[in-house]
């Protein structure tokens, strides 16, 4: 039986991870079109499990934090998303030598950007 990994292995640009972000936080629509069900888009950033070590809930594949979602990747890679301030931001980088650094970062340092 072949077994496919499900987590992991996709390439892609700073753009391209920003379009994600930007068709999440559209709700699944890009120019006018719904690309992604709705619903599907609601359910996905919706708590489905919790971890601790982390301190954060998960949702299909994406971590929720106060005010919206993002996906990390291994290594440092993020599509961070705040839906109050209708912000995405997405970071090919590496943070060591914590994943929560990368949370920290984009909240001390980039998100005051879009304030002001």
């Amino acid at each position: 039986m072949a077994l496919m990994q499900q987590d992991g292995g996709l390439t892609l640009s700073t753009r391209a991870m920003a379009k994600i972000g930007q068709l999440y936080l559209n709700q699944g629509r890009w120019n006018k079109q719904q690309i992604v069900s709705k619903q599907w888009v609601i359910d996905s950033i919706k708590k489905q499990s919790y971890n601790d070590e982390l301190n954060l809930a998960y949702g299909y594949l994406w971590w929720l934090h106060q005010d919206g979602f993002m996906a990390m990747g291994d290594g440092g890679n993020v599509i961070y998303v705040n839906i109050m301030k209708k912000t995405v931001i997405s970071i090919t980088a590496t943070f060591k030598p914590d994943v929560n650094d990368r949370i920290e970062f984009i909240k001390e340092y980039l998100e005051p950007l879009f304030d002001e």
